[in-house]
């Protein structure tokens, strides 16, 4: 009688584990188509925000930082110590790193100086100027930079993150794809 139970529990368990698999390897499967699909359709993210806030956060920062600073009255000057001064601070000494213009320095201060447009039909362009004061030991320079540079540089960026999420989220897709065929295919050889 207690062989027979064994031998009962041992079969239960058995017949369990198979269903697991077998429902494992359908589950990733899907998953992996899913994510496949996630994965090449993720360039034309602009359209679901969300996506930006989860996948790419710096972005967004910097996108309202910019805008920030674009509604600023002109001549006025960007607050030191709020957080929108430290992004762009880094985004404007990696816009200089970038282009060789000055090498370590610090930014004392960032005005919006003066404002320009060009309006073709119903699309307008607008470019913000920026008087950045930076600091290099106790030396102050005057550097002007456009928002429009600040904004060419972070979409850069992003196309550059959307490509990498996209090919990961891709490749996940595919090896899901390929673990739950694997499995399947276990399954159905025994």
């Amino acid at each position: 009688m207690k062989n027979s139970l064994l031998f009962s529990f041992k079969s239960t368990i058995n017949k369990i584990k198979t269903k697991l698999v077998r429902g494992l390897g359908k589950i990733l499967f899907v998953f992996g188509i899913l994510f496949g699909i996630v994965g090449f359709t993720f360039d034309n993210a602009e359209q679901i925000p969300v996506v930006y806030k989860v996948f790419l956060p710096k972005y967004n920062k910097e996108k309202e930082a910019i805008d920030y600073v674009e509604n600023l009255n002109q001549g006025e000057k960007l607050q030191k110590n709020s957080m929108k001064f430290e992004i762009l601070s880094q985004l404007i000494l990696g816009n200089l790193a970038k282009n060789n213009s000055i090498d370590a320095v610090q930014v004392s201060e960032i005005i919006k100086n003066g404002e320009s447009g060009l309006t073709l039909g119903n699309i307008i362009n607008r470019d913000i100027s920026l008087r950045i004061i930076l600091k290099k030991e106790e030396k102050y320079y005057n550097f002007g930079i456009s928002t429009h540079e600040l904004n060419e540089q972070i979409e850069e960026m992003k196309n550059k993150n959307v490509f990498n999420w996209s090919l990961f989220l891709f490749s996940l897709g595919v090896l899901l794809e390929i673990i739950g065929w694997k499995i399947e295919n276990k399954k159905e050889t025994k």
